[in-house]
């Protein structure tokens, strides 16, 4: 091994992950997740945003463990209905199993309800200022599940089922031990299913429908912008030019899913606290925070990302997926409109007016199918699809900040953006290196450019938001406390 040098080991590494789910168990694979998942975006996620923006008056309540007794109620029948369509579809489509149905039902129900739990009780933690337990915790998810996983399919058979039962029972061990934690911090004691029904009330459950309710009808036109616009592509221009765009604009968003996962870890907690108050004009200067800390980071993930889009190909995928680059710089564009929805989404969250969410994805949702499906017949269609999509997200932006300005008095601190934009600038310069993509120099581009991006994220986290003015309401100015120090709140 002493003469084995980077490229060689990864080689092998290449050869050896084959070893542990052949194509056939990959696919098993991706459709347990692809079913649990589908009732996570459309039954789970909006009731747990109602989570969040509810835990801290919860807090003061007292009233946190039993709620998440009500929580569960709903996880375990939405499990349920995972079980009984997950078995149905099967039925209905024919995929080939090499397990019993109920069996394949009952992984899918079980991955659907501990993900949910992981995926409540360790953020949670963060919500209720406990990072140190977030982070530990959320470590030992993935490498606890890594590990098991492996054990699975190593130790009995390298098969889907064994794949996802070890993820989902690393996925249970911790959101237990998620749980033991707020329990001890928080103070509370486990309740009696009497108490908990007894949260079940009429106020309550209507303040949940009319939360949830709209979230989960935007999210169906969410899902036409993320994922519909596939089956239109693949329908209209063929499967290569789908493989080419869903590469490109899967890893500018991955990159955009690894900078909103941290925007959200950070400056969300401090965020949901504020707005839990009566105080209009505190929420309002809690918002504006929020877009002072958030959209300087995404500007500056777009300029890395469009300025290293050779690079990060010849770094990510094979050298025969090098006409993947401008579909990565197309989804640097469409990245920073999503990540921008999704912020400005959060006023109504803050509001308790999600209903007002439903006609921007509406509008950019239509927009963008309809575009693509006259671009995917055109000649010029690996441009005009990309641009189609752009468009949609457009449209969702600008009809959602026309819904925010109606029900928020707040401003965008444009003079901020500007300077986020023109410190960022510089990464342009590795366009003019743009035929340099081999393995290593793209390594090296990519480390350089890294560190003035971790500069700039730095300076925007710290420092660039001291000398502006606040942009809070147009009413009473935003306390300091909503602006600078809150980068850990």
């Amino acid at each position: 091994m002493a003469s084995t040098n980077f490229k060689d080991l990864w080689d092998y590494l290449k050869v050896r992950k084959k070893y542990f789910l052949s194509p056939l168990e990959a696919g098993r694979y991706f459709l347990f997740i692809s079913l649990a998942s589908g009732f996570s975006f459309f039954l789970i996620n909006p009731v747990g945003m109602y989570i969040n923006r509810k835990l801290h008056s919860w807090q003061r309540g007292r009233t946190i463990l039993d709620r998440f007794g009500v929580f569960n109620i709903y996880t375990l029948l939405s499990a349920l209905a995972a079980l009984a369509f997950s078995m149905l579809w099967v039925t209905l489509t024919g995929s080939g199993l090499d397990i019993p149905l109920w069996l394949f039902g009952c992984g899918v129900a079980a991955y659907l309800y501990f993900n949910t739990w992981n995926m409540t009780l360790v953020p949670a933690l963060n919500m209720l200022g406990h990072r140190v337990a977030f982070v530990t915790l959320t470590v030992l998810t993935m490498g606890l599940g890594l590990g098991l996983a492996v054990l699975a399919v190593t130790g009995l058979r390298p098969a889907a089922f064994y794949w996802v039962s070890g993820q989902t029972a690393a996925m249970a061990v911790i959101a237990l031990i998620g749980l033991l934690l707020i329990k001890k911090n928080t103070g509370e004691v486990f309740s009696g299913t009497r108490r908990v029904l007894a949260a079940l009330d009429r106020p309550s459950v209507q303040g949940v429908k009319a939360f949830a309710l709209p979230l989960a009808g935007a999210t169906i036109f969410m899902w036409m912008q993320l994922q519909g616009y596939r089956l239109v592509v693949e329908a209209r221009a063929g499967a290569e030019l789908l493989g080419y765009l869903a590469i490109g604009l899967g890893i500018a968003g991955s990159l955009g899913a690894v900078m909103e996962s941290l925007v959200q870890q950070v400056y969300y907690p401090g965020f949901y606290r504020k707005v839990s108050s009566a105080d209009p004009a505190a929420r309002a200067g809690a918002f504006s925070a929020l877009t002072e800390k958030a959209f300087p980071a995404y500007i500056i993930l777009f300029f890395f990302t469009v300025s290293l889009a050779p690079q990060l190909a010849a770094l990510l995928v094979d050298a025969k997926f090098g006409g993947v680059v401008p579909f990565i710089i197309f989804g640097a564009f469409t990245e920073i409109l999503r990540m921008a929805g999704n912020v400005l989404a959060s006023a109504a969250h803050s509001e308790m007016r999600t209903r007002i969410l439903i006609k921007p994805y509406a509008y950019g949702g239509a927009a963008l199918l309809a575009g693509v499906y006259l671009a995917a017949g055109a000649p010029e269609r690996e441009t005009l699809v990309p641009l189609a999509m752009i468009l949609g997200g457009l449209v969702t932006v600008v009809a959602m900040w026309g819904q925010v300005r109606r029900m928020v008095q707040v401003r965008i601190n444009v003079r901020l953006l500007a300077k986020t934009a023109a410190a960022s600038a510089p990464l342009l310069l590795f366009v003019l290196f743009r035929e340099s993509a081999g393995f290593w120099i793209s390594f090296v581009f990519i480390g350089i450019a890294g560190l003035y991006f971790a500069l700039l994220q730095y300076l925007a986290a710290f420092r660039w938001t001291v000398a502006v003015k606040p942009a809070a309401a147009d009413g009473p100015p935003a306390a300091d406390e909503n602006r600078e120090a809150p980068v850990y709140e």
